[in-house]
């Protein structure tokens, strides 16, 4: 059935400039799912041919044609068959979520149980198996699957119950649910990371990120400027093992370990060597990144030089001595 792009509008899209464009777009767009279009999009006849996504199948030299049609879409994508092979008698079975309010002349109409699989899914396995080991050479078995259909349709293996498959399920069901969080939740992350990253790629400020167990993940070029080091050669590893030598204080560097490890913000100031070997002191600025259940992902750290800062101190000191 076309999909009407009046049922679309709305008042967003009627006061949009290009609303009518986006409400033709939609309705084209769920127009190419709608499981009795997509039936009769992909299956047309030709007399005693029938086409099936390029495939003919002879109907002159076929003895019964039967339906299985699995999902919550079964119904939908039943009827357009029904219509295209009416002087053909098509039979078979249907394995809906619910029963429909008339019956189908010529179909076992069997519901099954959805999400999690009941003795409705048994009755449907039962039924799916015994059609088809019923079937001989000369017959053609049309196949239709839609959402739905491994709740719908259960046939345990010997040895399984179905409070085995219904426990299978419910776990499958909460992990699953589980992992759409945790991968929305990353999504998230990944979009922070890549603001951060955008905005530290713009400034003349040295900055690293690292993952949550302290190895660089990426570093703007105002870092190789300032270390000599590129991010090939440091990914993976972590700061102090390629910024830090034998004049770096192993206090602050105790410090800054803890800070990371407690996914607390800091600023210190340290000692580090460039790829050259050359010394200059540092201003360290640490910020925690963490997800939205709290648990640290990532840390962002931004590096200054002080080092000319550092030596008109220590000129000064030795002055004042």
């Amino acid at each position: 059935m076309p999909i009407s792009i009046s049922s679309l509008k709305s008042h967003t899209l009627d006061s949009h400039q290009h609303g009518d464009a986006v409400a033709r777009i939609l309705a084209t767009a769920i127009q190419a799912v709608e499981p009795e279009m997509a039936v009769r999009h992909h299956v047309q006849r030709s007399g005693q041919s029938l086409i099936v996504a390029g495939q003919e199948y002879r109907l002159d030299k076929t003895g019964r044609i039967l339906i299985l049609g699995l999902g919550k879409a079964a119904l939908a994508m039943t009827q357009p068959l029904i219509d295209l092979l009416a002087d053909h008698a098509p039979r078979g079975l249907l394995i809906p979520k619910h029963a429909p309010t008339e019956s189908l002349i010529g179909f076992d109409i069997q519901p099954g149980g959805h999400p999690i699989p009941n003795e409705n899914s048994l009755r449907a396995g039962t039924k799916a198996m015994q059609l088809v080991q019923n079937l001989d050479e000369t017959d053609l078995l049309i196949c239709l699957i839609s959402g739905g259909g491994s709740a719908l349709m259960s046939l345990p293996y010997h040895g399984l119950s179905l409070t085995d498959m219904q426990v299978l399920t419910s776990k499958l069901s909460a992990q699953r649910d589980e992992l759409r969080v945790a991968n929305a939740s990353l999504h998230l992350q990944e979009t922070e990371t890549r603001k951060i990253a955008l905005i530290a790629t713009q400034t003349d400020t040295a900055a690293m990120l690292t993952d949550a167990v302290g190895a660089m993940t990426w570093v703007n070029e105002s870092f190789t400027r300032l270390t000599g080091y590129t991010l090939e050669e440091v990914l993976g590893k972590t700061p102090g093992s390629v910024l830090q030598g034998p004049g770096s204080d192993p206090g602050t560097v105790r410090r800054m370990r803890e800070w990371r490890r407690r996914g607390e913000s800091f600023n210190e100031e340290i000692l580090n060597y460039s790829k050259d070997g050359r010394s200059y002191w540092v201003s360290i600025e640490g910020q925690p990144i963490h997800d939205e259940a709290g648990h640290l992902t990532h840390f962002m750290a931004l590096l200054r030089d002080i080092t000319a800062r550092r030596q008109a101190e220590q000129r000064l000191a030795i002055q004042l001595e």
